[in-house]
């Protein structure tokens, strides 16, 4: 899939770059993360690839503030693909922010996106939209925030949010049982 991925996108230094910048800001933001729910590293490859697909001849910069945009305007389940002719069969009710991958010969396209619940496509959502809001006051050379990229990757505050939250330890009595239900959890 990636390099169906690289051969799709007009601009694959530009993409890498995009790519790069989004997924730290997932990350810093608690939401990069398929076990828990939230988008897995192929997904946010393929959001960024539709981005520079519709945007070709963007700078990475402008292509993070289209991305935040994009997805936070996004009339979701609508799926999210990177190629016009793709055979999609699973797409129900459960599938709340489809995102697919390119389908070839070989291989059907699939929804990268299956674990997406209704409680983290809200937070995800949310995410969207804050991260648009901040892009919209660095790129306004009239705002006082203009230019400051680092309040993208402000860290999240979820416990200032969330009043109510559950911690989960886990523990094995050897490395193998450690590592088997790490994966539970």
């Amino acid at each position: 899939v990636t390099d169906q991925i690289l051969q799709l996108v007009p601009n694959v230094e530009n993409f890498r770059i995009t790519l790069k910048t989004i997924k730290h800001w997932a990350s810093v933001r608690g939401i990069y993360s398929n076990n828990l729910g939230f988008f897995p590293g192929i997904s946010f490859a393929l959001l960024v690839a539709r981005v520079c697909q519709l945007w070709p001849n963007a700078a990475p910069a402008t292509l993070v503030g289209k991305f935040f945009y994009m997805y936070h305007t996004w009339r979701w389940p609508s799926p999210i693909t990177i190629t016009p002719n793709f055979k999609i069969n699973f797409l129900d009710k459960t599938n709340l922010m489809p995102v697919v991958t390119p389908g070839s010969i070989i291989y059907t396209s699939q929804n990268t996106t299956y674990n997406i619940s209704e409680s983290t496509m809200k937070v995800i959502r949310f995410e969207f939209k804050r991260a648009n809001e901040v892009m919209s006051r660095i790129e306004d050379p009239k705002n006082h925030d203009f230019g400051k990229f680092e309040l993208l990757f402000d860290k999240s505050d979820f416990f200032q949010r969330y009043k109510i939250y559950v911690q989960v330890e886990i523990m094995g009595n050897n490395n193998d049982n450690f590592v088997a239900w790490k994966s539970w959890v």
